[in-house]
Protein backbone atom coordinates (compact mmCIF):
# COMPACT_ATOMS: atom_id res chain seq x y z
CA UNK A 1 0.00 0.00 0.00
CA UNK A 2 2.71 2.47 0.64
CA UNK A 3 4.28 1.83 -2.79
CA UNK A 4 0.84 2.72 -4.14
CA UNK A 5 0.69 5.81 -2.62
CA UNK A 6 4.42 6.50 -3.40
CA UNK A 7 3.69 6.20 -6.72
CA UNK A 8 0.69 7.79 -6.56
CA UNK A 9 2.09 11.03 -4.84
CA UNK A 10 4.99 10.87 -7.37
CA UNK A 11 2.67 11.09 -10.46
CA UNK A 12 1.44 13.96 -8.89
CA UNK A 13 4.60 15.81 -8.26
CA UNK A 14 5.49 15.18 -11.68
CA UNK A 15 2.43 16.33 -12.50
CA UNK A 16 2.48 19.66 -10.56
CA UNK A 17 6.31 20.32 -12.20
CA UNK A 18 5.25 19.89 -15.64
CA UNK A 19 2.41 22.34 -15.36
CA UNK A 20 3.79 25.03 -15.77
CA UNK A 21 5.72 24.47 -18.94
CA UNK A 22 2.66 23.06 -19.93
CA UNK A 23 0.53 25.87 -19.54
CA UNK A 24 2.94 28.65 -20.89
CA UNK A 25 3.29 26.07 -24.06
CA UNK A 26 -0.68 25.91 -24.46
CA UNK A 27 -0.47 29.86 -24.12
CA UNK A 28 2.22 30.11 -26.93
CA UNK A 29 0.27 28.03 -29.24
CA UNK A 30 -3.88 29.22 -28.76
CA UNK A 31 -2.73 32.42 -28.45
CA UNK A 32 -1.35 33.09 -31.90
CA UNK A 33 -4.28 30.99 -33.29
CA UNK A 34 -6.85 33.03 -31.88
CA UNK A 35 -5.77 36.06 -33.24
CA UNK A 36 -5.77 34.46 -36.53
CA UNK A 37 -8.83 32.90 -36.21
CA UNK A 38 -10.12 36.74 -35.31
CA UNK A 39 -7.97 38.44 -38.12
CA UNK A 40 -9.84 35.95 -40.52
CA UNK A 41 -13.38 36.47 -38.87
CA UNK A 42 -13.32 40.37 -38.11
CA UNK A 43 -12.77 43.22 -40.26
CA UNK A 44 -12.73 46.84 -38.78
CA UNK A 45 -15.37 45.56 -35.82
CA UNK A 46 -17.86 43.60 -39.07
CA UNK A 47 -18.01 40.37 -39.24
CA UNK A 48 -16.37 39.10 -42.65
CA UNK A 49 -15.85 35.62 -42.24
CA UNK A 50 -18.67 34.05 -44.43
CA UNK A 51 -17.89 36.80 -46.96
CA UNK A 52 -13.88 35.82 -46.75
CA UNK A 53 -15.11 32.19 -47.62
CA UNK A 54 -17.10 32.96 -50.36
CA UNK A 55 -14.48 34.89 -52.15
CA UNK A 56 -12.40 31.67 -51.17
CA UNK A 57 -14.27 29.22 -52.47
CA UNK A 58 -13.89 31.38 -55.94
CA UNK A 59 -10.41 32.41 -56.22
CA UNK A 60 -8.87 30.51 -58.73
CA UNK A 61 -5.07 31.31 -57.38
CA UNK A 62 -5.80 29.81 -54.23
CA UNK A 63 -7.05 26.36 -56.09
CA UNK A 64 -4.71 26.36 -58.13
CA UNK A 65 -2.05 27.04 -55.46
CA UNK A 66 -3.66 23.95 -53.28
CA UNK A 67 -2.80 21.44 -56.16
CA UNK A 68 0.41 22.90 -56.55
CA UNK A 69 1.10 22.46 -52.85
CA UNK A 70 -0.20 18.97 -53.30
CA UNK A 71 1.77 18.36 -56.37
CA UNK A 72 4.61 19.36 -54.75
CA UNK A 73 4.39 17.59 -51.34
CA UNK A 74 3.61 13.98 -53.44
CA UNK A 75 6.35 14.19 -55.74
CA UNK A 76 8.88 15.35 -53.60
CA UNK A 77 8.74 13.13 -50.55
CA UNK A 78 7.94 9.94 -52.60
CA UNK A 79 10.85 10.20 -53.99
CA UNK A 80 12.68 11.46 -51.44
CA UNK A 81 11.60 8.35 -49.72
CA UNK A 82 12.62 6.27 -52.21
CA UNK A 83 16.11 7.35 -52.75
CA UNK A 84 17.07 8.09 -49.09
CA UNK A 85 15.77 4.10 -48.38
CA UNK A 86 17.64 3.34 -51.83
CA UNK A 87 21.30 5.03 -50.61
CA UNK A 88 20.72 3.96 -46.95
CA UNK A 89 20.41 0.28 -48.23
CA UNK A 90 23.75 0.44 -50.78
CA UNK A 91 25.63 2.12 -47.42
CA UNK A 92 24.24 0.26 -44.29
CA UNK A 93 26.87 -2.35 -44.54
CA UNK A 94 29.61 -0.32 -46.14
CA UNK A 95 32.95 0.14 -43.69
CA UNK A 96 36.10 1.99 -45.35
CA UNK A 97 36.89 5.84 -45.69
CA UNK A 98 35.05 5.45 -48.96
CA UNK A 99 31.71 4.67 -47.21
CA UNK A 100 32.47 6.87 -44.74
CA UNK A 101 33.21 9.59 -47.31
CA UNK A 102 29.82 8.77 -48.80
CA UNK A 103 27.96 9.02 -46.05
CA UNK A 104 28.89 12.32 -45.31
CA UNK A 105 28.89 13.25 -49.34
CA UNK A 106 25.38 12.41 -49.01
CA UNK A 107 24.28 14.09 -45.89
CA UNK A 108 26.11 17.96 -46.96
CA UNK A 109 22.94 19.33 -48.84
CA UNK A 110 20.71 18.96 -45.98
CA UNK A 111 23.38 20.78 -43.70
CA UNK A 112 22.26 23.76 -45.75
CA UNK A 113 19.69 26.18 -45.12
CA UNK A 114 16.97 26.51 -47.33
CA UNK A 115 17.71 30.43 -48.18
CA UNK A 116 21.16 29.59 -49.58
CA UNK A 117 20.41 26.10 -51.46
CA UNK A 118 17.79 28.32 -53.12
CA UNK A 119 20.57 31.14 -54.41
CA UNK A 120 22.79 28.22 -55.15
CA UNK A 121 20.18 26.41 -57.48
CA UNK A 122 18.79 30.00 -59.18
CA UNK A 123 23.01 30.69 -60.07
CA UNK A 124 23.00 27.20 -61.34
CA UNK A 125 19.71 26.98 -63.40
CA UNK A 126 20.49 30.33 -65.14
CA UNK A 127 20.90 30.63 -68.50
CA UNK A 128 24.63 30.75 -68.57
CA UNK A 129 25.04 28.81 -65.15
CA UNK A 130 26.17 24.81 -64.67
CA UNK A 131 23.41 23.09 -65.18
CA UNK A 132 22.87 24.54 -69.09
CA UNK A 133 26.39 24.68 -70.00
CA UNK A 134 26.54 20.55 -69.13
CA UNK A 135 22.58 20.47 -71.36
CA UNK A 136 24.99 22.11 -74.28
CA UNK A 137 27.55 19.79 -74.11
CA UNK A 138 24.62 17.04 -74.61
CA UNK A 139 23.17 18.66 -77.22
CA UNK A 140 20.26 19.73 -75.69
CA UNK A 141 20.41 23.68 -75.75
CA UNK A 142 19.63 25.77 -72.99
CA UNK A 143 16.63 25.50 -71.24
CA UNK A 144 14.79 28.03 -69.17
CA UNK A 145 14.10 25.74 -65.73
CA UNK A 146 12.87 28.46 -63.61
CA UNK A 147 10.97 30.45 -66.47
CA UNK A 148 9.32 27.84 -68.60
CA UNK A 149 6.11 26.94 -67.44
CA UNK A 150 6.48 23.26 -68.27
CA UNK A 151 10.10 22.84 -66.24
CA UNK A 152 9.67 25.03 -63.20
CA UNK A 153 7.68 23.06 -61.25
CA UNK A 154 9.77 20.04 -61.91
CA UNK A 155 13.06 21.68 -61.52
CA UNK A 156 11.97 22.99 -57.55
CA UNK A 157 10.79 19.37 -56.90
CA UNK A 158 14.73 18.45 -57.66
CA UNK A 159 15.71 20.96 -55.50
CA UNK A 160 14.27 19.96 -52.60
CA UNK A 161 14.58 16.28 -53.28
CA UNK A 162 18.10 17.38 -53.36
CA UNK A 163 18.12 18.80 -50.15
CA UNK A 164 15.82 16.80 -48.25
CA UNK A 165 17.02 13.14 -49.25
CA UNK A 166 19.61 12.69 -46.80
CA UNK A 167 17.26 13.45 -43.97
CA UNK A 168 15.45 10.05 -45.07
CA UNK A 169 18.79 9.15 -45.32
CA UNK A 170 20.01 9.15 -42.13
CA UNK A 171 16.67 8.38 -40.38
CA UNK A 172 16.63 5.13 -42.39
CA UNK A 173 20.25 4.18 -41.53
CA UNK A 174 19.85 4.72 -38.22
CA UNK A 175 16.91 2.09 -38.21
CA UNK A 176 19.25 0.08 -40.13
CA UNK A 177 21.85 -0.25 -37.89
CA UNK A 178 19.80 -0.83 -34.77
CA UNK A 179 17.59 -3.47 -36.66
CA UNK A 180 18.79 -6.70 -35.02
CA UNK A 181 20.16 -9.12 -36.81
CA UNK A 182 18.91 -12.61 -35.93
CA UNK A 183 15.87 -12.45 -38.50
CA UNK A 184 17.80 -11.59 -41.37
CA UNK A 185 20.81 -14.50 -40.89
CA UNK A 186 17.49 -17.08 -40.09
CA UNK A 187 15.91 -16.21 -43.51
CA UNK A 188 19.68 -16.82 -45.51
CA UNK A 189 20.28 -19.72 -43.26
CA UNK A 190 16.30 -21.24 -44.55
CA UNK A 191 17.63 -20.24 -48.30
CA UNK A 192 16.03 -16.90 -48.86
CA UNK A 193 17.04 -14.98 -51.34
CA UNK A 194 18.52 -11.12 -50.84
CA UNK A 195 15.13 -9.82 -52.28
CA UNK A 196 12.83 -12.01 -50.07
CA UNK A 197 14.84 -11.25 -47.07
CA UNK A 198 14.19 -7.48 -48.17
CA UNK A 199 10.65 -7.78 -48.60
CA UNK A 200 9.86 -9.83 -45.96
CA UNK A 201 12.34 -9.27 -42.93
CA UNK A 202 13.91 -5.85 -43.63
CA UNK A 203 11.07 -3.79 -44.86
CA UNK A 204 8.68 -5.10 -42.40
CA UNK A 205 11.02 -4.14 -39.69
CA UNK A 206 11.59 -0.92 -41.10
CA UNK A 207 8.30 0.30 -41.14
CA UNK A 208 7.77 2.35 -38.17
CA UNK A 209 11.08 4.31 -38.92
CA UNK A 210 9.98 5.23 -42.71
CA UNK A 211 6.47 5.71 -40.78
CA UNK A 212 7.90 8.72 -38.74
CA UNK A 213 10.71 9.58 -41.83
CA UNK A 214 7.04 10.17 -43.51
CA UNK A 215 5.67 11.87 -41.52
CA UNK A 216 8.54 15.15 -40.96
CA UNK A 217 9.24 15.50 -44.65
CA UNK A 218 5.21 15.25 -45.25
CA UNK A 219 4.98 18.23 -42.68
CA UNK A 220 8.09 20.12 -43.51
CA UNK A 221 7.03 20.07 -47.10
CA UNK A 222 4.02 21.67 -46.92
CA UNK A 223 5.52 24.24 -44.93
CA UNK A 224 8.10 24.45 -47.75
CA UNK A 225 8.75 28.46 -48.63
CA UNK A 226 12.29 29.83 -49.05
CA UNK A 227 13.74 27.86 -51.89
CA UNK A 228 10.48 28.60 -54.01
CA UNK A 229 10.58 32.32 -53.06
CA UNK A 230 13.90 32.74 -54.32
CA UNK A 231 14.21 30.65 -57.13
CA UNK A 232 11.06 31.21 -58.80
CA UNK A 233 8.35 33.93 -56.54
CA UNK A 234 5.46 31.21 -57.54
CA UNK A 235 6.10 32.06 -61.00
CA UNK A 236 5.80 31.50 -64.09
CA UNK A 237 2.44 31.39 -64.41
CA UNK A 238 1.80 31.04 -61.16
CA UNK A 239 3.31 27.46 -61.96
CA UNK A 240 5.02 27.23 -58.73
CA UNK A 241 2.92 29.22 -56.72
CA UNK A 242 2.05 26.29 -53.46
CA UNK A 243 0.08 27.69 -50.08
CA UNK A 244 2.45 29.34 -48.46
CA UNK A 245 3.94 31.35 -51.43
CA UNK A 246 -0.01 32.05 -51.42
CA UNK A 247 -0.29 33.10 -48.42
CA UNK A 248 2.62 35.36 -48.29
CA UNK A 249 1.71 37.40 -51.46
CA UNK A 250 -1.65 37.93 -50.04
CA UNK A 251 -0.25 39.07 -46.64
CA UNK A 252 2.77 41.52 -47.65
CA UNK A 253 2.01 42.38 -51.32
CA UNK A 254 -1.62 43.05 -51.11
CA UNK A 255 -1.91 43.91 -47.15
CA UNK A 256 -5.12 41.79 -47.16
CA UNK A 257 -4.47 40.29 -43.63
CA UNK A 258 -8.10 39.18 -43.47
CA UNK A 259 -7.57 36.92 -46.13
CA UNK A 260 -3.85 36.08 -45.49
CA UNK A 261 -5.22 34.99 -42.14
CA UNK A 262 -7.92 32.83 -43.69
CA UNK A 263 -5.21 31.18 -46.01
CA UNK A 264 -2.88 30.60 -42.95
CA UNK A 265 -6.13 28.46 -41.25
CA UNK A 266 -6.65 26.71 -44.05
CA UNK A 267 -3.59 26.02 -44.54
CA UNK A 268 -3.20 24.54 -40.87
CA UNK A 269 -6.14 22.41 -41.81
CA UNK A 270 -4.90 20.74 -44.76
CA UNK A 271 -1.96 19.53 -42.47
CA UNK A 272 -3.98 18.38 -39.61
CA UNK A 273 -6.14 16.55 -42.32
CA UNK A 274 -2.92 14.76 -43.30
CA UNK A 275 -2.13 13.96 -39.39
CA UNK A 276 -5.32 12.39 -39.23
CA UNK A 277 -5.19 10.22 -42.61
CA UNK A 278 -1.61 9.57 -41.03
CA UNK A 279 -2.48 8.38 -38.03
CA UNK A 280 -5.91 6.21 -39.24
CA UNK A 281 -3.90 4.54 -42.22
CA UNK A 282 0.26 4.32 -40.49
CA UNK A 283 -0.18 4.82 -37.15
CA UNK A 284 -3.13 1.81 -36.46
CA UNK A 285 -1.80 -0.31 -38.20
CA UNK A 286 1.92 -0.37 -36.60
CA UNK A 287 0.37 -0.29 -33.34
Amino acid sequence: MQTKRGMGGSKRTGILLLLPAAILIAVLMLYPLGHMVGMAAVQNGKWVLTRSGLVLSRDGVFWRALWNTLIFVVASVTAEMATGLVFALLLWEGRGRAANFARGLILLPSMLSPTVVGIVWLLLFYPFGLVNWGTTLLGLGRLQYLADPRLAMASVIFVDIWQWTPFVFIFVLAGLTGMPVEPREAALVDGASAWQVFRYVTLPLLRPTLAAALMFRVIDAFRAFDKILIMTNGGPAEVTTILSIYLYKVSFHYQNWNYGALLALVLIAVTLAFHWTYNRLVVRRLA
